[in-house]
């Protein structure tokens, strides 16, 4: 049993032998018969166990969250980015300069990235390895996202073999 969960469990074995009409002063004497007429000994040690398993749950589930947030592209970085104002609104299907960012992936004009894995990650920028594909080619490409100007401004910069010269500056389309 966890130290938290006997800490509990006590404080509330105290509490019902407190309350019971035994005429004996005696703490444990009126522990042990409050918990033998009431039955409440199941009682607190059920809500104290039910306590620690509602806890680890929900450390699971933050443990969870936390590494679903850390291996997925920040919010802030998600959106459609343009190299130049007409990828924005072009309805041509030219838009060649048009950056998709989901929560796990890149979509250029012809070809999509789907992140690998996160090296660096902060709420505006991160550094990752992407498995693209496009034009029937399959590639890795480490690159660094990193958004500025108040969220206006996109500067990636491709790393490694074969990286593409920029850095490349991206404008936020509007919603």
């Amino acid at each position: 049993m966890r130290q938290g969960t006997h800490a509990t469990l006590m404080c509330l074995i105290w509490a019902v032998a407190a309350c019971s009409p035994n005429a004996d002063n005696d703490p444990y004497t009126n522990m042990e018969a409050a918990i033998e007429n009431s039955g409440a000994g199941e009682s607190v040690a059920n809500t104290a166990s039910e306590a620690a398993d509602e806890s680890a749950t929900n450390a699971d589930r933050s443990a969870s969250a936390d590494a679903t947030d850390a291996t997925m592209i920040p919010p802030a970085i998600q959106g459609r980015w343009a190299l130049t104002p007409a990828d924005c609104t072009t309805t041509h299907g030219d838009a060649k300069g048009l950056l998709e960012i989901s929560a796990t992936a890149l979509t250029f004009y012809e070809s999509r990235g789907k992140l690998a894995t996160l090296t660096e990650r902060e709420s505006t920028r991160i550094v990752g390895q992407f498995a693209f594909s496009g034009e029937g080619m399959s590639w890795e490409r480490e690159m660094m996202l990193q958004v500025q100007d108040s969220g206006n401004t996109l500067i990636r910069r491709d790393r490694g073999k074969d990286a593409e010269p920029g850095p490349y500056r991206y404008t936020r389309c509007a919603a």
